[in-house]
């Protein structure tokens, strides 16, 4: 039998707001002063951070424990939530253990990020790279420390490598993606201090100290990790050269190609370097542009397109940027969905605008105006979302609805 301290903002592991104790295949109980050890919905180990305690400190805190169940005012994804997160308010990520009658907590399944103001979630796999999960795994889900989280990567990396001191990988990424001829290799060694180091190999077959493998692992740069043993390495580094800096150019359009946005990548030592027009027709850095990983809600497709096409794209931006509305000092009301198709009172959020540029966004946490980029993101293709124009009438039943989300009424 295995004891957890259930953890919030506001209840440190010395007063926690619940204690579990799991027993074979994961069946959970929750201790109640009056009620005794009774069971415990799942939803509560995933709303909550499990802290693993002893047995003694369990039994030295279980009288002070609450009977009621947490209400879904708890929920760390409810509506409450999410609108804090969007606002930078409260976590953006959830860190979820996925535990299974093979994989207990103590050695899970898998450790999974979950977006709190999104649908979408990655998760650390096999390849020891964070990648987006399009279908959630199965198990149960735990919420976890980051501690946790950081942790597992080794557990990972161990089941794959076994206790190597040496870690092989080749680098891949969109422009480059057979293992077989990678854009870079790399390994982690041990150094003296006992802690993993990335290195990279050169033209010339010597190793040197680098962040690629980090880099690659945590999205920084979109691309791949294959590992692969040192003799393969081995053979990977006499068949290597360097790849030569061509710029590349793509267009990411829409179904019904409305809007679209415009990126140059090209591969540099061995990382995918990925530049994004902004609002004011800038290039400015960004990553998963290729990979799709960039829009996950949108059915988005990168087109590969010559350098005049491309930067005819960024002067239609620039015209965009130029227009103008009417002039008669009215705010004009925006619906920010998932999709066009969506009921606008299922909004995530309410925008309006005088001139289509300057905008504000509706909070229901104190229900203030406040600036937003919202639409500019939008309509420059850098936003996960739609937009659907409504009346002045439809916006304030949608500021309404949203009020009454956020409140629980």
């Amino acid at each position: 039998m295995k004891y957890f301290a259930l953890i919030a903002h506001d209840h440190p592991v010395e007063r926690p707001l619940m204690v579990v104790r799991v027993g074979r295949a994961g069946r959970a109980e929750r201790y109640g002063p009056s009620r005794g050890w009774t069971p415990c919905d799942p939803l509560h180990r995933e709303w909550f951070v499990n802290v693993p305690i002893t047995e003694e400190h369990a039994n030295a805190v279980l009288d002070g424990l609450a009977d009621d169940d947490p209400d879904d005012t708890w929920d760390p994804r409810g509506p409450r939530a999410r609108m804090y997160a969007s606002e930078g308010y409260g976590p953006g990520w959830l860190d979820l253990a996925v535990e299974t009658d093979e994989h207990p907590f103590d050695d899970p399944l898998t450790v999974v990020r979950h977006h709190v103001s999104g649908t979408w979630e990655i998760a650390f796999t096999r390849d020891l790279v964070w990648r987006t999960t399009p279908v959630p795994l199965a198990g149960r889900r735990v919420r976890v420390t980051e501690e946790y989280r950081d942790r597992f990567e080794e557990v990972q990396a161990r089941r794959v490598f076994g206790d190597a001191e040496i870690r092989h990988f080749a680098v891949t990424n969109p422009l480059y993606p057979d293992p077989a001829k990678p854009s870079a290799i790399a390994r982690e060694r041990v150094d003296a201090e006992g802690v993993f180091q990335g290195e990279t190999c050169g033209p010339d077959g010597t190793w040197t100290r680098s962040s690629t493998i980090f880099q690659v692992r945590h999205g920084v740069h979109d691309g791949g990790l294959t590992p692969v043993t040192e003799r393969v390495a081995a053979r990977l580094v006499r068949a290597w050269k360097p790849r030569p800096r061509t710029v590349r150019y793509f267009l990411c359009r829409d179904k019904a190609g409305a809007r679209s946005c415009v990126a140059r990548v090209w591969d540099e030592d061995g990382l995918l370097r990925e530049e994004k027009v902004n609002h004011d027709s800038d290039w400015v850095g960004t990553s998963g542009f290729l990979s799709g990983h960039h829009f996950p809600h949108r059915d988005h497709r990168p087109v590969e397109v010559g350098e005049d096409e491309a930067l005819e794209r960024v002067e239609a931006v620039e015209r965009a940027n130029g227009l103008t509305w009417p002039e008669d000092g009215r705010y004009r009301y925006h619906a920010i969905v998932h999709r066009v198709t969506d009921d606008v009172l299922t909004a995530r959020m309410l925008v309006r605008s005088r001139d289509g540029h300057r905008a504000q966004s509706f909070s229901a946490r104190d229900g203030k105006w406040r600036q937003t980029f919202e639409l500019l993101d939008i309509r420059t293709g850098h936003s996960y979302y739609d937009e659907v124009p409504i009346t002045e009438e439809v916006a304030e039943r949608l500021r309404e609805v949203l009020i009454a989300r956020f409140t629980g009424r």
